[in-house]
């Protein structure tokens, strides 16, 4: 039977992540030189890795991912930086806004003013119900 200490546990790693990630004093990722954003266990704690220092690497989350051969592992932060850099690029999300009728005014402000309903606008409009009621009310 082998006896493994509390601080080389995960569960003593996950809770103490900030601390020793403050002892190693590194924030460059270790194989790349990229933004180093995880610790990673040099020897799996699973077969008898340690806590210590020695034993832990900064890698950065492309790099982490690459050593572990999963790229599930962090798939989320690889989005968030791919989304990121989209952005920066203009590239719009979602959907395109709903191009609105040449009479769209005119039937607003009859609704508006009362001289017909929501349902006989949008009919004027063969708008649906959610396209109408988020377009723009200019």
């Amino acid at each position: 039977m082998v006896l493994i200490s509390v601080e080389h546990t995960r569960e003593w790693f996950e809770s103490n992540k900030t601390a020793v990630r403050t002892l190693k004093a590194e924030d460059k990722c270790q194989n790349c030189g990229n933004e180093g954003e995880h610790l990673h266990h040099i020897v799996p704690l699973v077969v008898g890795g340690t806590n210590n220092l020695s034993n832990l690497a900064v890698l950065c989350a492309e790099c982490h991912g690459k050593v572990h051969g999963n790229k599930r592992l962090l798939s989320k932060e690889l989005q968030r930086k791919g989304i990121e850099s989209a952005l920066k690029k203009g590239v719009k999300f979602g959907r395109r806004a709903a191009e609105l009728p040449e009479n769209f005014k005119e039937e607003y402000d009859r609704w508006k003013a009362g001289e017909q309903t929501a349902v006989q606008t949008m009919e004027n409009l063969q708008m649906k119900k959610i396209t109408f009621a988020q377009s723009p009310r200019k």
